[in-house]
């Protein structure tokens, strides 16, 4: 019997964001709404704030459909 990485990583790696979510979610929420900061007659750095948080969520949505969409059966 073999020890699944990806698996075991995959799991871990979900309990620590739910973690994440559940203890810090009024943080999180509060970092994604500065995404509304891009647009004119924001400050540069409201704008850069928000292109951080757009750039961090977009990270984790690709993450998410690269873990949901990888072939296992490859080596």
């Amino acid at each position: 019997m073999q020890v699944r990485w990806a698996g075991v990583i995959t799991l871990l790696l979900g309990i620590s964001i739910l973690v994440l979510l559940l203890r810090y979610g009024s943080d999180i929420r509060l970092f994604l709404s500065t995404m509304t900061d891009i647009g004119p007659g924001h400050s540069p750095e409201d704008k850069t704030v928000g292109f951080i948080a757009f750039g961090l969520a977009l990270v984790g949505v690709l993450a998410l459909v690269k873990i949901l969409t990888h072939d296992r059966r490859q080596p």
